[in-house]
């Protein structure tokens, strides 16, 4: 008998989905930045003990799922919206209406590490703060080279805030947020610090917050890539690596469409000098010295973050 790796409850052994838990996705692995053990410990203390929490999660999912029905964006984004499909939770809710009674923040939390198709787009929702939902596309959008640095100076920052925006304005409430954009971790290169955004791209710390941290970049365990293969600096004084190499590769994937082949995507953060970006590369590792934009004008991966207000849709909470 084949049994869910998160809940452990007994499956089809020909099924790669869990009909009990949401953490279970159809890769058979824990769900964005949730550990199988942070993932149980949630089924343990929240989902099995509290059936109406468990209702409540896929009554916001349905109500997320509304969001921006009626005007979809246009171009590329109607050619991934083709291949999202529904979430599990959507399928099997059994909500026959969309009322937001009784829905409280710490509701809203509970979707933490969950996928969602929010205005026909795939989600991964990363953070709840009050009202406001951190989103984070599930696939990479499109291929982009960088023109200018730091961050605030780029011209991807620029097209994410104005062309891509107003592709969702009107259908998605974006909030537009401050956020710091922090020094390289590791080499002495400056960022922009704080910047005003409305799409963003994630930093290296946002990565290690959201995706699981291995303390590979306080205790900077950094690895080099040498005779095609990831090598461990920690005990040769001789190398500093440039690379975070752990256990939270797999979950920061990505890939531009349902079963494709995945591609490394750029981060906000400075990369080792002042001309280049920090990235995940396409097995999931965390570049710290980046990729120069002068020398990659085919660009990168984009996989744009943002925070939506959706006090509207869930006015009823409390």
């Amino acid at each position: 008998m084949y049994e869910c790796p998160v809940c452990r409850t007994p499956c089809d052994a020909n099924t790669t989905k869990c009909n009990i838990c949401p953490f279970f996705d159809d890769l058979g692995i824990a769900r964005a930045v949730l550990s199988i053990e942070e993932a149980r410990h949630r089924i343990k203390t929240i989902i099995a003990p509290c059936r109406n929490e468990w209702e409540k999660i896929k009554k916001i999912s349905l109500i997320l799922s509304k969001i921006g029905d009626a005007n979809l964006p246009a171009g590329r984004l109607n050619e991934q919206n083709q291949s999202c499909g529904q979430t599990r939770f959507q399928k099997a809710s059994i909500m026959n209406k969309t009322d937001s009674d009784n829905i409280s923040i710490r509701d809203l939390k509970l979707l933490i590490g969950s996928k969602q198709i929010i205005c026909g787009q795939e989600w991964r929702i990363l953070d709840v703060e009050n009202h406001l939902i951190l989103l984070l596309s599930e696939k990479l959008f499109e291929r982009k080279p960088i023109s200018g640095a730091p961050w605030i100076d780029s011209t991807l920052r620029s097209y994410l805030n104005n062309d891509l925006y107003s592709q969702f304005n009107g259908k998605l409430k974006i909030f537009e947020k401050k956020i710091m954009t922090y020094d390289n971790p590791w080499y002495p290169t400056n960022s922009g610090n704080v910047s005003t955004e409305r799409i963003f791209l994630l930093s290296i710390e946002e990565v290690v917050k959201y995706f699981g941290d291995s303390n590979g970049l306080s205790n900077r365990n950094s690895w080099v890539w040498r005779n095609r293969k990831y090598v461990c600096c920690e005990n040769d004084e001789s190398s500093n690596g440039n690379w975070i190499n752990d256990e939270f590769n797999l979950s920061r994937k990505a890939h531009y469409k349902k079963g494709g082949r995945a591609s490394w995507w750029w981060l906000r953060s400075p990369g080792s000098t002042r001309s280049s970006f920090a990235f995940i590369n396409s097995d999931g590792t965390i570049c710290i010295s980046g990729r120069d934009i002068v020398a990659t004008p085919e660009g990168g991966g984009v996989r744009p973050a943002l925070w939506i207000d959706v006090r509207d849709e869930l006015r009823g909470g409390k």
